[in-house]
């Protein structure tokens, strides 16, 4: 039998940051959908491990590959409406998490396993265009590379939800987010679904080299760049 487990490379913020309890919050009270993945971008998508492949092994590659990053300060954030779901996105596109990203997907592949129908079903491949479907049969997800795109998701997809429903949450949103600086990329973290649609479970935060500033907060200062209108992207 399979091992049901599924393994991800994600960005989140820190258990005891300001954005983490922001996350654990709107997740709490606003939307049901995405809870089960907690507050993250996804960095590689989830997946089973190799034949071959083990948990210590993706931990010890983690760690090195960590070993040699440095933390900066991530633009501000904007909410966005992406397709049908509000997430969000840097103000501003930067390079540096863009790369991080590509690296997580090609450096880690070989601790994936290959797509099983179940899989490429899970991606609605019928929905994707040829160079998405291209990517989710090389890389086992449509979204990399080229066409990733960070994000935080704030709902699960919104469907034909009243547009005044939407600003709502985007107004809810940067309500909370006003009280927050910019958060500090600084980790990369391995999440564990433990059977097929179980919630999502931080198995370790590995930090980069250079730890997160204290002085971080006072330095970016408290800022309200946050754009409270919503953009559709």
């Amino acid at each position: 039998m399979n091992d049901p487990r599924r393994y991800a490379l994600y960005y989140a913020p820190g258990e005891d940051t300001e954005w983490a309890r922001f996350g654990a919050q709107w997740f709490a009270n606003v939307d049901e959908a995405p809870r089960r993945y907690g507050f993250h971008a996804t960095l590689k998508a989830p997946f089973r491990l190799a034949r071959g492949a083990s948990l210590e092994g993706l931990l010890e590659e983690l760690g090195r590959y960590c070993a040699g990053q440095r933390t900066w300060p991530m633009p501000p954030l904007k909410i966005a409406l992406l397709g049908d779901f509000l997430a969000l996105i840097p103000e501003d596109a930067d390079p540096r998490i863009d790369a991080v990203a590509a690296e997580c997907v090609i450096r880690f592949d070989r601790f994936r396993a290959p797509l099983d129908e179940r899989d490429l079903a899970r991606r609605n491949p019928e929905r994707l265009d040829a160079d998405e479907l291209r990517l989710l049969h090389r890389w086992g997800y449509p979204q990399v590379l080229e066409r990733f795109r960070f994000h935080l998701s704030l709902t699960g997809p919104l469907g034909e939800t009243d547009p005044r429903r939407v600003a709502e949450l985007t107004i809810e949103a940067g309500k909370a987010m006003d009280i927050l600086g910019r958060p500090e990329f600084d980790a990369i973290c391995v999440f564990e679904e433990p059977q097929a649609g179980g919630d999502f479970r931080l198995v370790q935060r590995v930090p980069f080299a250079t730890p997160a500033r204290k002085s971080a907060r006072a330095s970016l200062g408290t800022t309200r760049r946050h754009r409270h209108v919503i953009s559709r992207i």
